[in-house]
């Protein structure tokens, strides 16, 4: 089945303004970039090893042959819904094994794959199908306490593309009817490995989310960065309670299979215990999540007297927040794991990281030296590069840099001379190269590896007519990381519950891990003499121990 079709615009034409031609060609010179889709490296696991297993979910067991003939059958619907080289679909799923075969089908078919966090609701997600204009969208129905069938269906009712939705596990459940369907020739496209694969949304500065642009080449990158970085073989097993949204969860459960040809195990909803007793069924032998992750198979083990003899855990990765050294350690004596920190983010991916035989001392405290092939600069407030143990803003880039934002007008100031990417992210680097994020100039809220922006909370309480001023931050808390308090200062005399508020932000149906868990009622807001809110001094106020 030969197929070609015109690019989506929204997409294909949008110019990574930020990487110059001469340094693309570069990488692909010197092998930077291996210059091949996703899909290929795929392909070559089928034919070299189709009966081995790749997907482990619950009951459902996949090896790569049955993946492929899957894929097949829905690159065909795609194909035959218009779906072609360059168009955008978008999926809300679950760690369920239908969305790796939904990801492989749309980049079979040439087109570009977006993950919709589970945290999103009608809000959310008219932004991003007003701006990337998906043409199907793939989505589940009831989950846990939500109804995420009717927030999808309001949302591509009202979105101007008019996405084609297309169910999963539920009561029509689509997508299972078309794998089940007869098999279907492979389809090909006339397609490149410097084409958009993946289209992310994250929170940064903005009230807004921005659209992360990555190639097949720049994923490739970062997957064999990880490869490398913590010796993949094909007789790993990849514990994954990581959410497939997020790019660290879709790098481990979908690209690395298919680079390494190992299998991934899913868990879709985060529980201790079960996580434990699926390493131990299985056998994983890694596993890659945020602090909440580790620490809860710690917590496992400890109450069921698992010790290291026990568990087949041998490495693994923590980041996505604050990462305290007490959870590295505690991984090694109590699992017999070899956790390492990392730094990373949507548009650098893996940019620091340590090997899992490193020393304990710097796999706890510091998040590791920069990965090869990444060209870091950490630069001072007065824009100098920074000395051993100085802190500074660190600029990235690199083969696994992003080709920049999908509204293109996002890229002005997010990218220095010289194509660096600006984080916002602060860190120290030692005299030995190891560097250790200290702060975020961004102002966002990392709760339970989400980031959400704390400017967007805030622009909408300001519409409360109880609310006068407002300023919202990040309070540490020990299982998610950090959680969202609501600094008010009310009009006139009014009071203010925390429940006014969390009703009031509901009601503007926005994601709920955004609702604020405290509201403090105060005066006044510190501000600086330029009438800037202090909101380190806010957050002393509400400390431990404070």
């Amino acid at each position: 089945m030969n197929h070609s079709s015109p690019a989506s615009a929204a997409v294909h034409e949008m110019a990574p303004t930020h990487l110059d031609p001469a340094r693309a060609e570069e990488y692909v010179r010197t092998g930077a970039w291996m210059n091949r889709r996703l899909d290929d490296f795929l392909r070559k696991q089928v034919r070299s090893a189709p009966t081995r297993t790749v997907i482990i979910d619950g009951a459902v067991s996949l090896d790569f042959k049955t993946l492929d003939r899957m894929v097949n059958a829905l690159a065909a619907w795609l194909i035959d819904h218009g779906v072609g080289r360059g168009d955008v679909v978008s999926f809300m799923l679950p760690n369920w094994w239908e969305a790796i075969v939904a990801q492989y089908a749309i980049l079979r078919v040439g087109g570009v794959i977006n993950p919709l966090h589970m945290i999103y609701r009608q809000a959310e997600l008219a932004f991003v199908f007003d701006q990337c204009q998906p043409k199907v969208v793939i989505g589940l129905g009831q989950f846990r306490s939500t109804d995420y069938g009717k927030v999808l269906r309001e949302a591509c009712d009202v979105a101007a593309s008019r996405p084609r939705l297309l169910t999963v596990r539920a009561e029509d459940d689509e997508l299972n009817g078309i794998l089940r369907g007869s098999a279907h020739q492979s389809a090909t496209v006339n397609a490149s490995a410097d084409d958009i694969a993946l289209l992310l949304y994250t929170s940064g500065t903005t009230a807004s989310p921005k659209g992360v642009l990555h190639s097949h080449n720049t994923l490739m990158r970062a997957t064999k960065d990880l490869r490398d970085l913590f010796d993949f073989t094909t007789d790993d097993r990849l514990f994954m309670p990581t959410p497939i949204t997020h790019v660290s969860g879709l790098l481990y459960s979908m690209s690395m299979p298919a680079l390494v040809g190992c299998c991934v195990v899913f868990q879709d909803v985060w529980e201790p215990d079960q996580a434990m007793e699926i390493v131990l069924e299985h056998g994983c032998t890694f596993t890659g999540g945020a602090t909440p992750f580790i620490k809860g198979l710690v917590a496992s083990a400890i109450a069921r007297g698992i010790g290291p003899h026990d568990n087949p855990l041998l490495r693994g990765s923590c980041g996505g927040a604050d990462v305290p050294a007490k959870v590295i350690e505690d991984a090694e004596s109590v699992l017999g794991a070899q956790i390492s920190r990392v730094y990373g983010l949507s548009e650098g991916i893996t940019v620091t990281g340590s090997r899992s035989h490193d020393d304990i001392e710097r796999r706890a405290t510091t998040d590791g030296p920069v990965l090869p092939g990444f060209d870091v600069r950490i630069v001072t407030p007065h824009g100098l590069d920074a000395g051993p143990d100085e802190e500074g803003e660190i600029w990235v880039r690199g083969p696994a840099t992003c080709l920049g934002y999908l509204d293109a007008s996002a890229n002005d100031g997010a990218f220095a001379v010289g194509s660096y990417f600006r984080t916002g992210d602060l860190v120290r680097r030692d005299a030995s190269g190891y560097v250790s994020v200290s702060g975020r100039l961004k102002d966002i809220i990392i709760r339970g590896g989400e980031n959400i922006s704390a400017r967007e909370v805030e622009e909408l309480l300001m519409s409360h007519p109880q609310i006068d001023e407002v300023a919202v931050v990040g309070i540490p808390d020990e299982r998610l990381g950090e959680r969202v308090c609501a600094f008010v200062v009310t009009r006139s005399d009014e009071t203010l519950e925390l429940s006014d508020v969390t009703d009031f932000l509901r009601a503007k149906k926005i994601a709920p891990q955004k609702l604020p868990e405290r509201l403090e009622l105060i005066d006044e807001l510190p501000r600086t003499p330029t009438g800037k809110v202090q909101k380190f001094a806010l957050r002393e106020r509400v400390l431990p121990g404070e």
